[in-house]
C-alpha cells in the first residue's frame, strides 16, 4: 500500500474510532437523561434518588469527554540552532534525506528517550512541530546511532503519525477520564469495554508505526546503525531508574549538582550495573513477545526486520554523541531547573569525586546515630570482631517499619552498618571521604587509606583476622574511636 494510502487508512480508522467513542458517550448520557423522563411519562411518578443519580451521571459523561485545549509545557531547555550548530547539522541532514521539514522546537529532555510531537492547538489544529532528545539518551548513543534514531522520528513525520496523534491522544484522554470519573459506578463498564478495543487497536496501528519509521531510518541512515542504537537504548533504560534513584536524586537533595550525563555514562560502565543491563537486554532479546497493549513491537521483531535490509557502508561516526551539545554544564542546569526543580538551577556544581564527602557522609552519619543501639560502646577496633559474629548486631539493628526481614537479611545489614560506622567514625576524626562514581568509598589519611565497605568481605573471608585489625587500628591510631558519633 502506498503512503497515502496508508495514512488514509489510519485517519480513517482513528476518526471512525473517535466518532464510536463520541457516539456512544452522547448515547450513554442520554439514555441516563430517559430514565427519570420515562419513569415520569409512563408511570406518573419520578424517584427522585434515580433522577439525581441518572442527570449527575450524564453530567459527568458529558464533562468528560469535552476536548481540552493541548497546553503545551516545555519538558527542558530548548535547543537553539545557533548555540548547538554540530547537533542542529545532523538533524537538518537527517530532515533532508527524510524529505521532512524541521520542527519548530528542539528540547533536551531527561529521559532515555526521543519523540516527536505536533503540539498545542485543539485537535492537531494549530499545532506545532517539535522534538525531544533525552540528555541519558545522547550519553548512551555514538552519533551513527544517534543519526539512526533521528531517522526513525522523522519517519513518523513521513508517515503522517504526528498528524493522528492529537486526535487517537485526545479520545485516549477522553476515555481515561470518563472511566475514572465514574469509578465504581455500573455506567463505566461500556466505556471500559469500549477503552479496552480502542487501545488493543490503537496500538497495533502504533506498532505498525514503529515498523516503518524503522524501516525508512533503515534506507536512509542504515539498518545495523539502528539495531544497535535500539539494543543500547534498552541497556541505558534499564539502568537509568536505577541511576537516578540512588545515585543521583539523593544527592540534589543537598543542593549540589555533579554531572548528570557522564555520571550516567560512569554508571553504565560499572562492571555489575553493565553485566546487568546486558541480561536485561539479552533476556528481551529471547523472549519479548507481542503484547496488545504495547505501542512498540518487541525488540527481536524490530532487530529482524532491520535485518532484511542491506548494510550501511562508509565511515562510521562512533563519537559518543553528547559530544555535539556545547556547554553541557550549563544545558544540565537549565534541564533540571525546568523538568525537576527551578531552585536546582542554582545548585552548586560539583565533581563526583566530592560527592561521598558532601552528601553521603551526613546520610551515613544518620543511618549510624539510628542504629545506636546496636552498636552501644562498640569501637573501630571491634568491627572485625562484630562483623565475624554479627548475631548481636543482627538482633538489635533497626528496619523501616513493616520491612520484616530475614536472618540472613539481617546479618547483612549488620555487617553494612559497622562498614558504615566506621566511615563515619574515620571521616569525622579528619580522615578524607573520596570515591568517584563507580569507585570504592575510600577513608584517606595522608598515605594511609582504608576502604571500609569492603572490609566486612576481607573479615568473614578471614583475609584479615579481628588480631590483625586490631593491631592495624593501634598503628593508625583509631582504635578507640567510638561506631556511633557522640
Amino acid at each position: 500500500m502506498s503512503r497515502a494510502g496508508s495514512l488514509a487508512l489510519r485517519g480513517v480508522l482513528a476518526i471512525g474510532l473517535m466518532i464510536g467513542f463520541y457516539t456512544l458517550a452522547v448515547a450513554v448520557a442520554w439514555g441516563l437523561v430517559y430514565i427519570p423522563y420515562a419513569e415520569f411519562v409512563y408511570f406518573n411518578r419520578i424517584d427522585f434518588r434515580i433522577a439525581i443519580f441518572c442527570i449527575m451521571g450524564a453530567g459527568l459523561v458529558l464533562w468528560s469527554i469535552v476536548p481540552r485545549p493541548d497546553r503545551f509545557q516545555a519538558p527542558g531547555p530548548e535547543l537553539q540552532a545557533s548555540q548547538q550548530p554540530e547537533l542542529f547539522q545532523l538533524i537538518d541532514k537527517v530532515r533532508e534525506a527524510t524529505g521532512q521539514s524541521a520542527p519548530k522546537n528542539v528540547y533536551l529532555i531527561p529521559e532515555v528517550n526521543a519523540w516527536v510531537a505536533q503540539r498545542g492547538g485543539l485537535m492537531g489544529i494549530g499545532s506545532r512541530r517539535v522534538m525531544g532528545l533525552g540528555l541519558p539518551l545522547m550519553q548512551a548513543l555514538t552519533v551513527d546511532q544517534l543519526r539512526a534514531v533521528l531517522a526513525h522520528e522523522f519517519g513518523h513525520y513521513h508517515g503522517g503519525d504526528t498528524m493522528l496523534g492529537p486526535w487517537i491522544q485526545k479520545t485516549r484522554m477522553g476515555l481515561l477520564r470518563t472511566v475514572v470519573t465514574l469509578s465504581g459506578s455500573w455506567i463505566r463498564l461500556p466505556f471500559t469495554a469500549y477503552a479496552k478495543m480502542f487501545f488493543r487497536t490503537t496500538n497495533a496501528v502504533s506498532r505498525h508505526q514503529e515498523f516503518a519509521a524503522d524501516a525508512l531510518a533503515a534506507r536512509v541512515v542504515g539498518p545495523q546503525a539502528l539495531a544497535e542504537g535500539l539494543k543500547q537504548i534498552h541497556r541505558a533504560a534499564a539502568a537509568f531508574g536505577q541511576f537516578w534513584r540512588d545515585e543521583y536524586a539523593p544527592v540534589l537533595l543537598y543542593k549540589v549538582r555533579p554531572p548528570l550525563g557522564a555520571g550516567f555514562s560512569r554508571f553504565m560502565q560499572h562492571k555489575q550495573v553493565a553485566a546487568g543491563t546486558e541480561s536485561a537486554l539479552q533476556d528481551e532479546l529471547a523472549t519479548a513477545k507481542v503484547n496488545p497493549y504495547d505501542s512498540h513491537p518487541p525488540l527481536p521483531e524490530r532487530c529482524a526486520a532491520l535485518a532484511r535490509f542491506e548494510p550501511e557502508r562508509g565511515i562510521r561516526d562512533s563519537r559518543v554523541s553528547v559530544a555535539l551539545l556545547s556547554g553541557l554544564p550549563e544545558l544540565e542546569a537549565d534541564l533540571l531547573g525546568i523538568a525537576v526543580n527551578p531552585r536546582l538551577k542554582e545548585a552548586r556544581q560539583v565533581a563526583w569525586g566530592e560527592v561521598p564527602q558532601l552528601v553521603w557522609h551526613p546520610i551515613w552519619t544518620n543511618q549510624v546515630k539510628e542504629q545506636h543501639r546496636a552498636l552501644k560502646d562498640a569501637t573501630v577496633a571491634d568491627a572485625a570482631r562484630l562483623c565475624k559474629d554479627p548475631q548481636n548486631v543482627a538482633r538489635q539493628i533497626l528496619f523501616p517499619p513493616g520491612y520484616l526481614p530475614d536472618m540472613n537479611q539481617r546479618l547483612g545489614q549488620a555487617c553494612h552498618v559497622v562498614a558504615t560506622a566506621v566511615a563515619v567514625a574515620l571521616v569525622d576524626a579528619g580522615w578524607r571521604l573520596s570515591g568517584d562514581l563507580g569507585d570504592p568509598i575510600m577513608c584517606t589519611r595522608g598515605e594511609d587509606a582504608i576502604e571500609p565497605f569492603d572490609l566486612p568481605n576481607k573479615f568473614l573471608s578471614g583475609e584479615i583476622t579481628p588480631e590483625a585489625w586490631r593491631e592495624s587500628c593501634d598503628r593508625l591510631n583509631v582504635s578507640a574511636l567510638r561506631l556511633v558519633p557522640s
